[in-house]
């Protein structure tokens, strides 16, 4: 019987929680797909308060949003400041 070697799966894209210093003090999900990956940052950011949180594409920022406190009468998180404008990976289409 021939040896199996585990298998190893790359994210493409990762959605931490960081510090003031920008160290990961969270990971909050990791995954494949950018359509996911952004509805999984704007669930993280209705989610977590008062919290920095990034989306990363490897080692590159996407998107960078703070959160404020919950609000307990709306039952939301408020953003400190919002997200910025974000493009879709561009996508590499063989020549026609």
């Amino acid at each position: 019987m021939a040896f199996r070697a585990a298998r190893t799966v790359d994210w493409q894209y990762q959605i931490h929680i960081v510090d003031e210093a920008g160290e990961i003090k969270e990971t909050v999900g990791l995954l494949l797909g950018f359509g996911m990956a952004e509805a999984a940052f704007n669930a993280a950011a209705q989610t977590y308060s008062e919290s920095t949180i990034e989306l990363r594409q490897r080692a590159r920022v996407l998107r960078t949003i703070r959160t404020g406190a919950y609000d307990h009468v709306t039952k939301t998180v408020a953003v400190v400041n919002p997200a910025q404008s974000l493009r879709p990976p561009e996508t590499r289409r063989p020549p026609s």
